[in-house]
């Protein structure tokens, strides 16, 4: 018998009416595409960004879940070369998270820059605006089968009261992150057994 690997199913967020323009709010449709790929028959996919800012207010990032960015080729480095911008819309609440993982197993964030609100921030400000990337010790999730498994490449993290939060994911991996001028923290790690 022949091994047919499964194929892999691309959701176009422009697709589902992202305009990714630097327009005010594309959340909805962004959200939808990645709700498209977990209710698929395979339950996972790639959710695909156009070169362009995407302004987002917070994802949730479903398991089996990969975002994907546009990357300009021939470009090595932190964020060399990524072309996709995620950018958190004007006036972002308190305490808000970009990308909320914290109940997903094994995701993946390539390409892609993730940028908060600037705007709304002061230095020290402990406990204002949002955080970049949640990670977190996903329910019912079985270290030997089924660990919380997330990785991240080509990936800038920036502006941000806390770059990226991991509460006890218990498998990350990183490659090519660059996390700079976030005001509180650049990196949170915490609740390892």
């Amino acid at each position: 018998m022949l091994f047919e690997p499964t194929p892999v199913l691309f959701y176009y967020v422009t697709s589902f009416g992202a305009l990714c323009d630097n327009s005010p709010d594309d959340t909805t449709a962004i959200q939808a595409a990645i709700q498209a790929a977990a209710s698929s028959a395979t339950g996972s996919g790639v959710v695909q960004f156009p070169p362009g800012t995407c302004r987002i207010s917070s994802l949730t990032l479903r398991s089996h879940i990969a975002l994907a960015g546009a990357h300009s080729p021939g470009s090595y480095g932190a964020n060399q070369g990524a072309i996709s911008l995620l950018r958190a819309v004007s006036g972002i609440s308190a305490n808000s998270i970009l990308i909320n993982a914290t109940t997903a197993i094994d995701t993946s964030i390539t390409d892609l820059s993730i940028i908060g609100d600037s705007a709304t921030q002061t230095v020290g400000q402990v406990d204002a605006t949002s955080t970049g990337i949640a990670y977190g010790n996903a329910p019912n999730a079985v270290f030997s089968t089924n660990y919380a498994r997330h990785v991240l490449k080509n990936v800038s993290v920036s502006m941000n009261r806390v770059g990226i939060e991991n509460n006890g994911a218990d498998y990350f991996q990183g490659s090519m992150v660059y996390v700079s001028s976030n005001w509180y923290i650049g990196i949170k790690a915490y609740n390892y057994g």
